[in-house]
């Protein structure tokens, strides 16, 4: 828990409910013991939320991002998912380059609307994605 709160709080990421979040849908791309990049999948049955999506500043802009996204993606697939979504106030162009498109904050699905994330945690103006696995 510790790694990922030293990636997401300088980020500005949200933190405030990751303890009801199960970790096991968490993956991290570690060098020599250095966590360089982590990201999340909160499940909400056959949909999920991907959330926490962060990289090292010193490490960007060498593919992790992608790498961590990809395997995020096949995890949450194998795991029953066939529909991720995501809020993002600030990687909304990464995310669409991957094949998110944009979807009506009132067409999220019921157990999506209820999530911290999506009710409180981020700001009405951030970009809510989606991508059918």
């Amino acid at each position: 828990m510790r790694e990922c709160y030293a990636l997401l709080v300088p980020a500005g990421l949200p933190i405030a409910d990751l303890e009801d979040v199960s970790l096991k849908h968490f993956l991290g791309l570690e060098v020599g013991g250095q966590v360089l990049a982590i990201g999340g999948v909160e499940l909400h049955g056959g949909t999920g939320l991907l959330r926490s999506f962060v990289t090292h500043p010193q490490h960007r802009s060498l593919g992790l991002a992608s790498i961590l996204l990809e395997n995020l993606e096949l995890h949450a697939h194998g795991v029953g998912v066939n529909r991720l979504y995501l809020l993002t106030e600030t990687a909304g162009q990464f995310f669409r380059a991957k094949g998110y498109a944009a979807c009506p904050r009132d067409a999220a699905p019921q157990a999506i609307r209820m999530t911290e994330q999506f009710r409180s945690l981020c700001p009405d103006d951030a970009d809510f994605l989606m991508k059918s696995l």
